[in-house]
C-alpha cells in the first residue's frame, strides 16, 4: 500500500511514515428514533449507560470517554465489530445506543432514523470526541502519480463543510 487513511496517533511521532492530519470531526452517541431517550433534550451518563452499546473497534480516545461516562476502571462494548453498518442496524433494531462520527456514511443512510443524543456533562469539545484521522505513508518513499492524485482528491473532499450536510440529516 503507498497510503492509508486511519487514525494518526500511532504514526505521528513514527519517522517511518508521513502523515497529513484530516479535519477532526465530533463523534456523537446516538439511537434509533423510537429509542425511550430519543424524545429527551438530555441525557445523563447513567441513563446513556443503562443501555447496552453497540461500537465499532475505535480509537483509544473514544474508550477514555466511554470509560470516564461508565465511572468504572473499564468497560466493554455489549456488541463490538469493525463494520459500521452492521452496527447501525443493531442500534436500528433494538435499544442499544451506537456511536457515529459526523461525516459517515452510516449517518447519511440513516437519515431521519437515528437521534443524536446530548450527554449531561459531556464536554462538546473535549479532545477525545473527535476523530484524529489522516492520510498515513511511509517516508522516504516516493508516491506515484495515482496516489498522489488521491490523496489530493482526498484533502479536496477533507476541506468541504460536510458535517453540516451529515447533522442537517438527522435529529439532534
Amino acid at each position: 500500500f503507498e497510503f492509508f487513511v486511519a487514525d494518526t496517533r500511532h504514526f505521528e511521532a513514527n519517522p517511518d511514515y508521513h502523515t497529513h492530519r484530516l479535519r477532526p470531526r465530533r463523534w456523537h452517541f446516538c439511537c434509533r428514533a423510537g429509542h425511550p431517550l430519543a424524545a429527551r433534550n438530555s441525557v445523563s451518563a447513567a441513563e446513556l449507560m443503562s443501555y447496552p452499546l453497540a461500537v465499532t473497534i475505535r480509537p483509544p480516545n473514544l474508550r477514555k470517554v466511554i470509560v470516564d461516562l461508565s465511572g468504572r476502571p473499564d468497560y466493554q462494548p455489549n456488541v463490538e465489530c469493525e463494520n459500521g453498518y452492521s452496527l447501525m442496524g443493531v442500534v436500528l433494531r433494538s435499544d442499544a445506543i451506537g456511536i457515529v462520527s459526523a461525516n459517515s456514511d452510516v449517518l447519511h443512510m440513516a437519515r431521519g432514523e437515528l437521534v443524536c443524543l446530548q450527554i449531561e456533562g459531556l464536554d462538546e469539545n473535549l479532545e477525545e470526541r473527535y476523530t484524529r484521522y489522516g492520510v498515513v505513508s511511509r517516508a522516504g518513499y516516493r508516491l506515484s502519480p495515482l496516489a498522489q492524485a488521491m490523496i489530493e482528491q482526498i484533502k479536496e473532499i477533507d476541506e468541504r463543510d460536510e458535517d453540516a450536510y451529515a447533522l442537517e440529516n438527522i435529529a439532534v
